[in-house]
């Protein structure tokens, strides 16, 4: 799992210049804006072939988090 929060902080670094070292803070109370999240998510996609929808699937703000979003992607990948 810290290969994922790895290229999410990587990605995130990459399209909005925030460096993310609290894993469990929501992504937009750090600034990310919803079109920067929408490039990130672009790239979970490609990375590990899942959608949106089955990413956001039964999610709350919580999922914001890279902590919490690299726990659900973990999931769904394996």
């Amino acid at each position: 799992m810290q290969n994922i929060e790895k290229f999410l902080k990587d990605t995130i670094k990459k399209y909005t210049d925030i460096q993310v070292e609290d894993i469990d803070k929501n992504l937009f109370t750090l600034g990310v804006m919803p079109l920067e999240f929408l490039y990130v998510i672009n790239e979970i996609e490609k990375k590990y072939e899942i959608t949106i929808k089955d990413l956001l699937h039964n999610s709350d703000y919580s999922i914001l988090s890279i902590h919490n979003l690299s726990i659900k992607i973990n999931c769904l990948v394996s």
